[in-house]
Formats: C-alpha cells, structure tokens, sequence
C-alpha cells in the first residue's frame, strides 16, 4: 500500500515540472506520469485479480501448511 500512495505522490509533484519546466522536462515528466500510472494500475487491479484467479478460484497453487514439527531446535526463553 505504501508503494501506490508513494507513486501517486510522484505523480501529483510532477504535474507541475510537465506543465512549466520547458521543453526537456515536458516529455520527460509525461515519460515517468504515464509509467507510475500503469504501475499503480497494475499493482492495485491486476495483480489481486490474477492472485485471486489462480489461487483461490482455479487453486493452481496451493499454500500447504505443514503440521509438523520444526526441524529446528525450540529452545524456551529465560524467565
């Protein structure tokens, strides 16, 4: 989440630099709008709706959670 309001935030401070900052600037900050848009786009819509598909409709990958114990050593802390 923090990732979308952090390119909304570019976003938003590069309006300005695209519509005064001459003529370099102008297609470089419509270049970097137009990336962070699909960006944010494609992080907040399409990847929950392909996660969804494919893993809890068509369950093509499975999340098996093992009920046995660690391999690891349990040591209990220090009163």
């Amino acid at each position: 989440m923090m990732r979308s309001k952090q390119q909304k935030s570019t976003i938003a401070h590069a309006i300005p630099l695209a519509l005064h900052g001459g003529p370099l600037w102008e297609a470089l900050c419509y270049a970097q709008i137009g990336g962070l848009t699909v960006a944010t786009a494609v992080t907040l819509f399409i990847i929950p709706v392909l996660y969804s598909i494919f893993v809890l409709d068509l369950k093509i990958i499975r999340w098996e959670e093992s009920m046995a114990a660690p391999s690891w050593p349990v040591v209990a802390a220090a009163p």
